[in-house]
């Protein structure tokens, strides 16, 4: 009679792939209960990455075991998206960075496009350099700028997927006020057309939230301060430039203070707070500083949404990064912490490697072995093992003994305990308590102690 058939316990490989696929699922409902409580938080965009990273793993793992042609295809797509993506983002990058020299002033921040691709080369020629040469200090190095290189790469596209998702979730639903952000003024009082571009969203933002009738004349406020090199305030340029197209005096208000961000979004609120406890507003800037302006908003508590306003595809690239990057430094406790531990996991990792290859080494565990060093003199192993002592090189230590024997023949005394003699007398005999003068040759043997 055939026995049952026992069932095999599932590979660990099938055992990864579901458990990151659980895992993803958890992060997602963590995303969505996020999304629930406030879209505005950085948080959502961490929490997409990871489900979306998860999500890749689990099903990559599922194709690698799945012999059908689209399933392959499918897997090969995936194989050549991870091993030229950072190849052609870089080269994007780089072209994006010329195209900004050429059209944009030459300032830091308009190419920073430029200097990410040039970094992600550098990163991508050290990971070649590293495996070529076999060198353990390259290969140290560019492991630790890897994983750096992994991790802010990972946060900055979490945070452009949402911030992409987040512009296209805020609705034209009823508000009470319509923020728009100022961006700048040029030849001192001209309206740019990047600050254009968000008046003019502005006014088709108020213009749907005063159709509904959902609120009762909702008010349009403009927010910008004077700058050093500004003959009038961002505010007031701004008000300009609506009142002569045609809106209407009476619904535009100025916040003529800020300038910065963060004070656009704290006097704007004092203003709303003062004429309508409760409000609700939509706040009016550039597609690119969507995500970071709501982060703001909800830091300093404003009760509203942010939209954004069009802008030059080949502007959009670096102004991205900008926003990234500050938003990278305003949680510098936590990323830069991060970054501290990347660095030092591989670093002690090295380490302890470098401790049990010593320890495994042939000459490790015999006493007494002379082990070869860097100034061509021999130590034993077991020398080697014992930091506290130091020993003299044989030549010098010749010279120290003949310079001792001198000087102990002159004092007619030989400091007993530190001398060991080659003669046939012991040297506690009463032989040789006396002079060295009355010693047949003696050879005097110092041990050197730390």
């Amino acid at each position: 009679m055939a026995s049952p058939r026992q069932e095999r316990p599932a590979p660990l490989h099938i055992l990864w792939g579901m458990f990151a696929l659980r895992l993803a699922t958890g992060v997602i409902v963590l995303f969505v209960l996020g999304v629930l409580r406030d879209r505005r938080s950085f948080s959502n965009a961490v929490l997409l990455g990871l489900a979306l990273a998860l999500t890749a793993l689990g099903a990559a793992d599922g194709l690698v075991h799945v012999h059908d042609r689209p399933a392959r295809l499918l897997l090969l797509a995936l194989a050549l998206l991870v091993a030229l993506g950072p190849f052609l983002v870089a080269s994007y990058l780089v072209m994006n960075g010329v195209t900004m020299a050429r059209r944009e002033p030459l300032r830091p921040a308009n190419l920073l496009s430029l200097a990410a691709g040039i970094g992600i080369f550098v990163v991508i020629g050290l990971a070649i350099a590293a495996a070529r040469t076999g060198s353990d200090e390259l290969s140290l190095f560019s492991t630790i700028t890897g994983l750096l290189f992994g991790y802010v790469s990972f946060l900055l596209v979490s945070y452009v997927i949402y911030a992409f998702i987040y512009g296209r979730m805020t609705a034209h639903r009823s508000a009470d006020f319509v923020v728009v952000l100022g961006s700048g003024l040029r030849d001192g009082g001209r309206v740019p057309p990047l600050l254009a571009s968000r008046l003019d969203r502005g006014r088709q933002v108020y213009e749907a939230v005063a159709a509904r009738g959902l609120a009762d004349d909702p008010v349009l406020i403009v927010s910008g301060g004077k700058g050093s090199d500004e003959r009038v305030s961002e505010a007031a340029a701004m008000a300009r430039y609506l009142i002569e197209r045609g809106f209407p005096a009476d619904r535009v208000m100025c916040e003529d203070r800020s300038r910065t961000t963060e004070e656009n979004m704290t006097f704007s609120k004092a203003i709303m707070e003062r004429l309508r406890p409760g409000y609700r507003c939509i706040i009016v800037t550039s597609n690119y500083h969507v995500f970071r302006a709501a982060i703001i908003a909800r830091r300093t508590s404003v009760n509203g949404q942010v939209t954004g306003a069009r802008t030059a595809g080949y502007y959009w690239p670096s102004a991205m990064l900008r926003e990234f990057a500050a938003v990278f430094l305003s949680y510098k406790a936590v990323n830069f912490g991060i970054c501290a531990l990347i660095v030092a996991l591989p670093l002690a990792y090295a380490h302890r490697h470098v401790l049990l290859r010593a320890a495994a080494s042939p000459d490790a565990g015999r006493r007494g072995r002379t082990v070869p060093s860097r100034s061509g003199t021999g130590f034993t192993a077991a020398a080697r093992m014992r930091p506290q002592r130091r020993l003299t090189p044989p030549v010098h230590r010749r010279q120290r003994e003949r310079k001792h024997s001198r000087t102990l023949g002159a004092l007619g005394r030989i400091p007993y305990g530190r001398v060991a003699w080659s003669g046939s007398t012991s040297p506690c005999s009463s032989a040789n308590k006396v002079a060295p003068a009355r010693v047949d040759r003696p050879i005097l043997l110092y041990r050197l102690w730390m």
